[in-house]
């Protein structure tokens, strides 16, 4: 329990009690900044206060009826979902207020079906009657504080399992956690004719694990109502604080927990209780569903039951058994056609058992394959094993659907598929029995735009308030005009995925794909996170975590826009100053005042964009269903038409564009002529190519996508049609939930979008017809860094400057500084032009808010924000024909409004932080007494944040949350008097992409044949034929890894040897002479994926390739091959293979515990007799040889001391030997095999 110090006055408790029913405590001097009172003084507390309670209450409750506790009892079954199963149902409880089944509890909602159950030791959901003091039925104490709800079932032979699921709230937590104050909930079940009982489950105060009730987990159950400045004694609820006062949570739940116990066929009866222990008041509350009988187990096998090497589930019966390392039950499976589960019956011998999906031909409803195997089917029939100590189970492995809409599921969030078994014992009776699969859709992650936010998204686009998704935020707001390569937009996507998957997870939901919708610039990163390192992996079970991409209006092949931005900025930059210049300076601030950023450390995204960027012709083919939605239209809109259409920021942007374009340097060019360089029919920039006021058409897409596209059109009567507001288009939506709903792999899916370097030219504008000069637009320049580079300036240029020095300036001369004005009201502000500057365009800035004003005289009408609050600074920035530019001072204005905070949201609800040290960002809206939802993140405007738990996550007043050690705290958000809450989990790893390598699971692994080998002291596989003579396999294994020692995928012919475990072969096994398979058998099965596993490891050698060699490497006339690197992580070396061929020696250079890896480049490589030398603490278990390009590896009379990975080479390897593992693609040949498996490492950037 953390211990907060009393910050409440003792005549705020005394003014709080006066207006409440119940007698005030005994209240002293205000223990400002002491601990929070002790143990004996709260446990003396509770019990006075609860003679209190009996006196306040008397004892006017009448006792239920014991026909009103039958009717309450049948609801409370029906609301469990046990269906016909039931025989009898009864209830005790002092009274009906104690027991309740409803559609939901508060926020919370049904497991399954359309209601639950709850029980409670005080009266459920009471307005009058909150948790804490609580509720203490008669007699006074714990005595009578008991609700016991028992139920009655008849279970089938053959049904051996019993399941419910429960969630456990409580008032007494965090104060009186290991105190005598210990409500419980308990579970009993009896079977085997009464004789035997069992207390299955028990939840008490000091035994759960509870998170703080906050309003994200408990909103509307009262429980998230009991928010104390100091959580310690007894609070008396409802109260309030003064507004500055730090909240913290004064009560506890817990997720829904499933219980999964084996029972008895025949009666078997379960009882649920919940008491007060200890006293009769602070409330405790469990919530019931999902009771059902089975035969049938569903698994969620990641990570515990996944092999890591290889990312597929466990094949051996008995670890797929075994309590310990058992898996996650589920309630329910994402349709992203990538999850699997593990379906594990016990049965009563041997036998087969067919599992089957009902009612369907096709994969429509997901399917079902054996252990090992990638085929998948409607049914399945398979052998029942022998398990853990030795008892029975049938397993198999059901993949979800594909696609969540089976063709009548359109308007549903959740459907169900029925499964069936059947079992056909060796001898005796068999059986069968039914199960129901919840089947829901995958979550949705959306990621924004450049200079844009979440507020996109999550407040103005409709697919967020859609019931049928969950949808996540990639959150980059601040530092959304910064590099792609940023490290916070280096990761934010791969933080709000692994945030989404979480929170389903925490659901029960197994899941391993999300959905993408991607705007803008939010689509490139979205590509570039699925070409990142080890986007697939064990974790996703090598299928990614992008289930489909759809991009809106995303620049895949870059834009123009962003190409002559980048001319403009070269030439302020060539003036006077550079990055300190008067001009540029001025350029710069209209900008970032208006939202944007187009240079600087926090600037560079936009020059990512140009169409020759490195980011750009650096993505690879995306292989992931997509999807493009592209606009076009804006050719027909002319500038004046498009200025209610614009963004703010857009605005700003395009008016400096149009004077500053070093396009009408040494022209005449008019005013009118320079508003034609982007917008309207004389487009310089756009010529005759449609656009959305911001791509062109063509830039939208990634080579022909055929089907997979949905045109849209910039309207002059719609605003949300324009390239920045897409996401809040209505149409866009009814698209979107349209898409969602369509088979990926149909016709509106591309399987995946090209890569941009290999999409065939398009004939682009070059420049229209610019009269004065008959001039094209130049081409663009190669450039990384345009803060980083100089050029003489023009003789136009020079010019200016000459003029600049003689410049005048602007000022605002109303309204006056300080002058009070409302949001949403409109203001006429007056600009005066001194010393002869005559402004062309003038632009009012006001907190991001654009208006542009041309002629004279230089007023100009603006609407203050609607959403501003507490103050709003205004400045002018005006450009004369000639590319000068001047800025005003600031004016900084007062915001007055009535308006006040009625309720408070947090976007994206909980949040999840992956690493110590990371951060997430709170984006907080207060919905006002004006009907305005207003950003309240920043502590300027009245929000203040508390965390309940500082030692996991500590947060700042402007609400960035930072990781602090795993575990689990709530956030606090207050302002004036209003609250909310959310829960963060802080959990161990990181987000970031790391490159995963696995390489210890074989001693030998090939994708083709194995021949011609003798001795191997691991494990072997091969995904082709072996042939094995006078052998010995596996002989150097612990005794107790005996499955797969051996694997072929096809024929396995044996002859004079031993395999100390099993073996396994998808063909036909020929065995000659005595061949013995040592603790273990041989059959038929597939166990390994090998086309799976073949594509991970090249994909994984291809990384390794692609890394930045660090170490050095000295090649020496005399055949040295000399390696030294300093990494203590990971140190790389690039050696041409043909180094090898003429090598002496091989000497390696390391600190211990890292990883070398010797990328050797070439299509042949040959090692032969030649030494390894050893220094600086590395060994054989952190050498890897990656030969990514190899498709012949040729060694004799060599010994290998490392991992050798050459995914497409053909090894013949003779009278040598290898001490690690070789993973090739086939391998002839009579060397040995030693084990000394490779160091599992994580590269990461």
């Amino acid at each position: 329990m953390h211990m907060r110090p009393a910050l409440l006055s003792a005549f705020l408790v005394a003014l709080v009690v006066a207006c409440s029913d119940t007698p005030p405590p005994q209240v002293g001097p205000t223990p400002s900044l002491q601990p929070a009172r002790s143990r004996d003084e709260a446990r003396a507390e509770r019990e006075r206060v609860a003679r209190q309670q009996r006196v306040a209450k008397g004892s006017a409750s009448l006792a239920p009826t014991p026909a009103q506790l039958d009717e309450r009892a049948q609801a409370l079954a029906q609301s469990l979902d046990i269906g016909a199963r039931l025989t009898s149902v009864q209830l005790s409880a002092p009274e009906l207020e104690g027991a309740l089944a409803g559609a939901s509890f508060g926020d919370i909602k049904p497991r399954k079906g359309t209601s639950l159950a709850v029980m409670s030791t005080g009266h459920i959901n009471s307005d009058n009657n909150l948790p804490e003091p609580g509720w203490d039925y008669g007699p006074t104490g714990e005595e009578g504080d008991v609700v016991t709800l028992t139920l009655t079932l008849n279970v089938p032979v053959g049904v051996n399992r019993l399941s419910f699921d429960y969630r456990f709230l409580s008032a007494e937590s965090p104060e009186y956690i290991g105190t005598q104050f210990n409500d419980q909930f308990t579970a009993v079940v009896r079977d085997d004719s009464g004789r035997r009982v069992r207390v299955v489950e028990e939840a008490s105060v000091n035994s759960s694990h509870f998170f703080d009730a906050s309003e994200t987990r408990a909103k509307n159950t009262k429980f998230d109502k009991l928010l104390a400045d100091d959580p310690a004694g007894t609070d008396y609820f409802p109260t309030s604080y003064p507004p500055r006062t730090p909240t913290f949570p004064d009560a506890g739940i817990t997720d829904f927990k499933i219980v999964h116990v084996p029972v008895i066929p025949g009666e078997v009866v379960i009882e649920f209780s919940i008491r007060d222990v200890g006293d009769g008041i602070f409330d405790s509350t469990v919530v019931l569903d999902n009771l059902r009988v089975s035969s049938l187990e569903v698994i969620n096998p990641n990570p515990a039951l996944v092999v890591q090497e290889h990312g597929t589930v466990e094949t051996d019966p008995v670890k797929l058994s075994t309590p310990a390392l058992d898996g996650k039950r589920i309630l329910s499976v994402a349709a992203d056609g990538a999850t699997q589960l593990l379906l594990r019956a016990q049965v009563p011998g041997p036998g087969r058992m067919d599992f089957t999906l009902m009612n369907v031909t096709t994969l429509v409803n997901g399917g079902v394959g054996a252990l090992g195997s990638s085929t998948q089917a409607v049914t399945v029939n398979v052998e029942a094993l022998p398990g853990y100590q030795g008892e029975y189970y049938a397993f198999a492995l059901y993949t979800s659907p594909e696609d969540f809409n089976d063709g009548a599921s359109a308007d549903k969030s959740e459907r169900t598929v029925q499964l069936s078994t059947r079992f056909t014992p060796q001898t005796g009776t068999g059986y069968e029995d039914t199960y129901e699969l919840s089947v829901v859709r995958p979550p949705v992650v959306a990621i924004h735009d450049i200079w844009s936010n979440c507020l996109t998204w999550n407040e103005h686009a409709e697919i967020s308030t859609n019931a049928l998704f969950n949808v996540t935020c990639a959150d980059y707001s601040a530092t959304n005009s910064a590099s792609m390569d940023h490290a916070v937009n280096k990761e934010v996507l791969g933080k709000a995925i692994d945030e989404a998957l979480s929170e389903a997870r925490d659901k029960d939901i197994a899941v391993t794909q999300v959905e993408v919708l991607a705007h803008g610039m939010g689509g490139l990163m979205a590509r570039r996170y699925v070409d990142g390192l080890n986007y697939k992996s064990a974790s996703n079970l090598n299928a990614g975590t992008v289930n489909r991409l759809i991009t809106l209006n995303t620049p895949h092949l870059g834009s123009r826009i962003a190409d002559e931005l980048k001319k403009v900025k070269d030439k302020l930059l060539a003036l006077d100053g550079g990055v300190d210049g008067e001009q540029w300076q001025k350029f710069n601030n209209t900008l970032q005042d208006a939202g944007i950023r187009v240079s600087g450390p926090l600037g560079g995204a936009i020059d990512e964009l140009r169409t020759d960027s490195g980011i750009i012709t650096s993505l690879k083919t995306t292989p992931v269903p997509s999807h493009i939605m592209f606009s076009r239209g804006g050719l027909a809109v002319d500038r004046n038409a498009s200025t209610p259409l614009l963004t703010p920021f857009t605005t700003a942007l395009y008016t400096n564009m149009e004077f500053l374009h070093p396009m009408w340097d040494g022209t005449d060019a008019s005013a009118a002529v320079k508003r034609t360089l982007i917008l309207g029919a004389n487009s310089k920039i756009f010529c005759t190519d449609d656009h959305d006021l911001f791509l062109a058409e063509a830039e939208q897409f990634s080579g022909d996508a055929g089907t997979a596209v949905s045109p849209f059109f910039v309207s002059r009567t719609n605003k949300e049609t324009e390239h920045f507001m897409v996401p809040t288009d209505v149409a866009h939506h009814v698209k979107i939930e349209t898409l969602l709903n369509s088979p990926v792999r149909g016709p509106l899916f591309a399987p995946s979008l090209l890569a941009p370097s290999l999409v065939p030219p398009r004939a682009r504008c070059a420049g229209g017809a610019f009269a004065p000069s008959g001039g094209t637009l130049a081409p663009q320049s190669e450039d990384d860094d345009p803060l980083l580079e100089h050029r003489e300036p023009t003789p136009t240029e020079l010019e200016l400057q000459e003029v600049l020095a003689l410049a005048g300036g602007l000022r605002i001369t109303s309204p006056a500084p300080g002058a009070v004005v409302t949001p949403g009201s409109t203001i006429t502000v007056a600009v005066e032009a001194t010393g002869g500057f005559v402004p062309e365009a003038l632009l009012i800035v006001a907190d991001g808010h654009v208006v542009r004003h041309e002629g004279m005289p230089l007023k100009v009408q603006v609407q203050i924000p609607p959403k501003a609050l507490g103050g709003i600074t205004l400045f002018a920035t005006g450009i004369a024909l000639n590319g000068e530019i001047q800025q005003s001072s600031a004016v900084s204005l007062t915001v007055s409004s009535s308006a006040v905070v009625t309720s408070l949201s947090v976007l994206n609800g909980d949040a999840h932080i992956r690493g110590v040290g990371k951060t997430s960002n709170l984006v907080v809206v207060g919905a006002f007494t004006d009907g305005v939802k207003r950003d309240v993140t920043r502590a300027t405007t009245g929000t203040i944040y508390s965390t309940s738990n500082p030692s996991v996550a500590v947060v700042s007043p402007d609400g960035v949350v930072t990781g602090v050690g795993p575990g689990l705290a709530t956030i606090v958000v207050r302002n004036t008097t209003i609250a909310t809450s959310v829960t963060v989990a802080v959990k161990e790893g990181t987000t970031a992409q790391c490159l995963e390598v696995r390489l210890g699971d074989y001693n030998l692994f090939v994708l083709e044949d194995y021949r011609q080998g003798v001795d191997v002291g691991g494990r072997v596989a091969a995904g082709g034929n072996i042939l094995l003579d006078a052998f010995r396999v596996g002989w150097k294994l612990p005794a107790t890894e005996t499955a797969n020692v051996l694997v072929a995928g096809n024929d396995m012919r044996l002859q004079n040897g031993t395999v100390w475990g099993s073996a396994r072969y998808g063909g036909n096994l020929t065995t000659v002479g005595p061949v013995i398979f040592q603790r273990g058998n041989a059959a038929r099965g597939m166990p390994i994926d090998f086309v799976a596993r073949g594509e991970a490891l090249r994909t994984l050698s291809g990384h390794l390739k692609a890394l930045p060699a660090n170490g050095t490497t000295t090649l020496e006339s005399w055949g040295g091959v000399l390696l030294k690197g300093t990494s203590p992580k990971v140190n790389v070396f690039n050696v041409p293979s043909t180094a090898f061929a003429s090598a002496t020696l091989l000497s390696i250079d390391a600190p211990a515990n890292s990883l070398v890896v010797i990328n050797v480049s070439g299509t042949t490589a040959r090692f032969t007799n030649f030494g390894h030398v050893f220094a600086g603490g590395i060994d054989e278990t952190g050498v890897l040889f990656n030969l990514p390009d190899a498709t012949s590896l040729t060694a004799f009379d060599y010994g290998f001391y490392g991992t050798v990975l050459a995914p497409r080479a053909h090894v013949a390897f003779s009278d040598g030997s290898w001490v690690g593992s070789i993973y090739a693609r086939s391998m002839t040949g009579n060397a040995v095999g030693h084990i000394n498996n490779l160091r599992d490492t994580d590269i990461c950037p």
